[in-house]
């Protein structure tokens, strides 16, 4: 397996589960500082696609959905913070057929 194969399957894609598991959680608790915390776990991974011809557009959409998600929970937009979430889950799912097709 080559080496940038290997850093891609162990940051890339436990990282964006793990952010979007951290912003369900906060969304459910109310806890604004969860989809903070899913933002700055995503982060390196979102750098990571930045430097791919593919992605370099689309690559920071995932941390900006993140972070708009909590403020919409610090602020109790419920609507506004499911949608979010709706569309950084719709997000990941469109990088996993994209990348393997």
């Amino acid at each position: 397996m080559p080496e940038g194969a290997l850093v891609a399957v162990l940051f890339g894609w436990p990282t964006l589960v793990l952010g979007i598991a951290l912003a369900v959680c906060g969304a459910r608790l109310q806890r604004p500082v969860l989809p903070l915390l899913g933002t700055i776990v995503v982060l390196p991974t979102a750098w990571y696609l930045s430097g791919t011809p593919r992605f370099a557009v689309f690559a920071w959409l995932l941390p900006v959905l993140l972070a708009a998600s909590a403020l919409s929970v610090g602020r109790r937009w419920r609507a506004a913070t499911w949608s979010l979430l709706a569309l950084a889950v719709g997000f990941v799912a469109m990088l996993v057929c994209v990348i393997t097709r």
